[in-house]
């Protein structure tokens, strides 16, 4: 019984020993967990703020490339349109010559005047509709020519547009 009794006394002593110890450390023990707690927060914090910098930075990358292929795109555009206008007036010009140069009642004195400038003006259309072709072709002209059946007619418009 006495060695139960010591025993028991032991069990006691220690597990209060352990107690106070673990109460005497329990600040200590608290303090370590909350540090390392916000260590990794703000490693965490940090890792997470890289990731975001890099996708910043990549999308910043993405806006710069895709506005560089815009002002590319719009520089093209620019450039087909100043060629467009500049076909247009050529277009124009030579149209304008042939109207002047040619006097409409030598086209086609049998038709009458409406039906000749109906005539131009079917020319002029035909050669702006040409226009979208990157060349101009004669044979809708002379084609629109040889529709009159005079050969005054046919014989100024071959020589004007070819």
């Amino acid at each position: 019984m006495v060695e139960d009794e010591t025993a028991r006394r032991v069990e006691e002593l220690v597990a209060k020993r352990v107690a106070e110890e673990i109460e005497k450390r329990k600040g200590e023990i608290e303090t370590e967990v909350e540090r390392r707690v916000e260590e990794a927060k703000r490693a965490m914090e940090k890792q997470l703020i890289a990731e975001w910098e890099i996708k910043r930075q990549e999308e910043i990358e993405r806006q710069k490339q895709k506005q560089e292929e815009e002002r590319k795109q719009r520089t093209e555009l620019e450039r087909i349109l100043e060629e467009n206008n500049r076909k247009i007036e050529e277009a124009q010009k030579k149209l304008v010559s042939v109207q002047l140069s040619v006097p409409k009642y030598i086209f086609d004195v049998d038709k009458g005047l409406e039906e000749v400038d109906q005539n131009c003006r079917i020319a002029g259309q035909e050669i702006l509709a040409d226009f979208s072709s990157e060349y101009f072709t004669t044979e809708k002209l002379s084609w629109d020519a040889t529709c009159h059946e005079t050969p005054t007619t046919l014989l100024i418009l071959k020589s004007v547009f070819s």
